[in-house]
């Protein structure tokens, strides 16, 4: 943990507070309906940070999430902070958002559980199987084997070409 305030090390008389939460990729349904805010993967290599407002985004604290994609900020002071996250390689937009933690009513400071935090990627991404599509339908029926090393080719709008890549043993 990177504490850069004395904020974090002295506990004030009120108590102190944690805010967690989870920080997902947000997940854009198919088209028509493209906008909205739907749970996707887990940012992975992700960090949370925490700014002092006060102090002109002063920061106080940074550190790399779990695993998992979740991080816990303990022995927070009653105040109004920016959460700031990222990810190591930089493959999701940097975000924000403003986070209050309020005195707790026993003294003991309040946790505020922010839920999942939904970031944007930097570039969209692609997925799917090459299959021969026997009976022509459009869909990869379970019986339907993948088509192993072929080429896809992705193109900008006037058909040059953007980026390739190669199918796996699988198709995908």
């Amino acid at each position: 943990m990177f504490c850069f305030d004395k904020k974090f090390n002295n506990i004030p008389p009120g108590g102190t507070g944690t805010i967690s939460g989870r920080l997902l990729y947000n997940h854009f349904s198919r088209p028509p309906k493209i906008q909205g805010f739907y749970a996707g993967p887990p940012i992975e290599e992700c960090w949370v940070g925490l700014n002092d407002l006060t102090a002109v985004n002063k920061g106080l604290y940074a550190m790399p999430c779990n695993e998992d994609s979740t991080f816990t900020i303990n022995n927070v002071p009653p105040d109004t902070y920016q959460l700031v996250y990222w990810d190591k390689p930089i493959d999701a937009l940097f975000g924000m958002l403003t986070v209050v933690v309020p005195p707790g009513a026993s003294g003991s400071g309040d946790n505020v559980d922010l839920g999942n935090i939904l970031g944007f990627r930097w570039f969209g991404t692609l997925e799917g199987t090459v299959f021969y599509d026997e009976n022509e339908n459009g869909f990869r029926d379970e019986m339907k084997i993948g088509i192993p090393e072929q080429t896809v080719n992705i193109r900008f709008r006037d058909g040059s070409l953007y980026q390739t890549k190669i199918a796996d043993m699988m198709g995908k």
